[in-house]
């Protein structure tokens, strides 16, 4: 069995496309449970703090983005998902 290689661009173009979709899921997932869960709104701010972390922490492996970046990303997470309660 052979060695396969693959095109840096390609695999490039694919990572984007996994990093794009695992941050929008994040942000859609979120929205999603924390409509379910509206009666108990400690239980919301912990998933609100739980989903905020793990985009945060998506963003900060996914991207090359400096600290102060990621804050704003996470930031404009949280006032997404804080809307609602």
């Amino acid at each position: 069995m052979g060695n396969i290689y693959y095109d840096e661009k390609t695999i490039e173009t694919v990572a984007n496309i996994i990093s794009t979709v695992a941050a929008a899921a994040l942000l859609v997932g979120a929205i999603a449970i924390l409509q379910r869960v509206k009666s108990y709104v400690k239980l919301r701010l912990g998933l609100i703090a739980v989903f905020t972390t793990l985009f945060a922490i998506s963003v900060s492996i996914f991207t090359n983005s400096r600290r102060a970046e990621v804050f704003a990303a996470s930031a404009g997470s949280v006032s997404i998902s804080g809307t609602g309660i």
